[in-house]
This record gives structure tokens, C-alpha cells and sequence, in this order.
């Protein structure tokens, strides 16, 4: 019991490290940078190097775990147009959009996954529920097969995670059009971690309410004799 709560404290820890880096690298770096760098540099290439902060965020995190998740190839995805933008001559307010296009993907495709066989979050709350340990990624993929209202929360919280990062993308699209750079700078990654955050609290709490329901009902089919 001592190690369980250990692992889930240093889980906590790990996961509120790494958001507190993500929120500077992602969202303090670029608007610092593009304010010392404006002076001496045009608007878009200014954009451009604040943009390589959360870049180089990306390709640390493939140094050490040797991986390229779909986020993370996203991220660099969009550098890439904006470099693209610079060599053609690209607008501020495109380099600005362009940062839509990752989440805006996230949010199109975990809407898509919901129709499919396996949603978005099985796969993700399988990852971060079972660790990856084989014994309880069983018990997790038999819950999945045998208890349809598990099927029924996981598809809900990949569809409302879906549509978050949908409207997210179109608050941010209206927000490009009505601030200047410096104010969209900073506003934008305060719309996009507002919006994260309060995803995931919600998770939290209906994660919370559903897994006793769940393993409840696993225990009677597994206890049942057509089980």
C-alpha cells in the first residue's frame, strides 16, 4: 500500500513538473523572446525563434525517451510551416494560426477516434492506469471487453476532450484576428492551458465517480459463470 501511494505521489509530481515546463518553454519563451528579439528582427522571423523554443522542448523529449509521439510530431510539424511561411514571405497572423493547427488535429482526431472500435482514451488511460505493467493491462483490456459502461465513459471523455481542443482552436482563431501579436502571445497559451487544465480536472472528477462502478461491475462479470 506504502508503494502504491509513493508511485502516485511521484506521478503527481512528475506530471505538475512537466506542465510547469511546458507552460514556460511553450508559452513564457516565445513571448520573451519575440519581445527582446522585435527590435532587431522583423515580426515573422521574431515569431519564428520564439516558436523553436517549444521545438527544442520536442527533441529533447525524443533524446530521452527515443520516441516520437503524434503530439510531438505535431509540434515539429508546425515549425516546419513556419519556416515554410518565412522563406515565402508569410504573414505574422499565419505563423500565429499555425499554432491551431496542432491542437485543432488533437481535436479532429479524437473526435474521429470515438467512432472507431477503440477511442483515443482507451489508449491513454490504459497508459497511465496500468503504467504498462502486463498484469493490470489485462484487467484493464477484459474491463474494456466485458463492461460496456466502461466503453461508454471512455468514448464520453475522448469526446469531450475532443470538442475542447476544437473550441479552443476557434477561440484562439478569433483572438488572432481582434489582438496584436504581442497580445495573442501572450493570451493564447493563457486560452490553451485554461482550457487544458479545466479538461482535466473534469477528467479527474468523472474518472473518479465512474472507476468504482467499474471495477465493480468487472467483479460480477468476472464472479458471474458465463464470465
Amino acid at each position: 500500500m506504502t508503494d502504491k501511494v509513493e508511485r502516485s505521489s511521484t506521478s503527481r509530481r512528475r506530471i505538475t513538473a512537466e506542465i510547469v515546463v511546458s507552460i514556460l518553454i511553450g508559452g513564457v519563451a516565445p513571448y520573451v523572446a519575440y519581445v527582446l528579439l522585435r527590435p532587431q528582427l522583423a515580426e515573422v522571423p521574431a515569431l519564428v525563434v520564439g516558436a523553436m523554443f517549444p521545438a527544442a522542448l520536442e527533441l529533447v523529449s525524443l533524446a530521452r525517451h527515443r520516441r516520437l509521439d503524434p503530439v510531438s510530431t505535431l509540434n515539429l510539424v508546425a515549425l516546419t510551416v513556419s519556416i515554410a511561411l518565412v522563406a515565402s514571405g508569410g504573414s505574422a497572423r499565419f505563423i500565429l494560426i499555425k499554432e491551431s493547427l496542432v491542437t485543432g488535429a488533437i481535436g479532429v482526431g479524437f473526435l474521429a477516434s470515438a467512432l472507431l472500435a477503440r477511442p483515443a482514451h482507451f489508449y491513454l488511460s490504459r497508459q497511465f492506469v496500468t503504467g504498462n505493467l502486463p498484469e493490470r493491462a489485462a484487467r484493464y483490456n477484459r474491463a474494456w471487453e466485458q463492461v460496456p459502461y466502461m466503453r461508454t465513459a471512455l468514448r464520453t471523455t475522448t469526446v469531450v476532450w475532443g470538442a475542447a481542443f476544437v473550441i479552443e482552436v476557434v477561440v484562439r482563431l478569433v483572438l488572432v484576428f481582434r489582438l496584436s501579436t504581442p497580445q495573442m502571445l501572450a493570451v493564447g497559451p493563457i486560452v490553451f492551458w485554461a482550457m487544458l487544465l479545466a479538461v482535466i480536472a473534469w477528467t479527474v472528477g468523472y474518472a473518479r465517480r465512474a472507476r468504482p462502478r467499474v471495477i465493480a461491475m468487472l467483479e460480477q462479470a468476472e464472479a458471474s459463470p458465463t464470465a
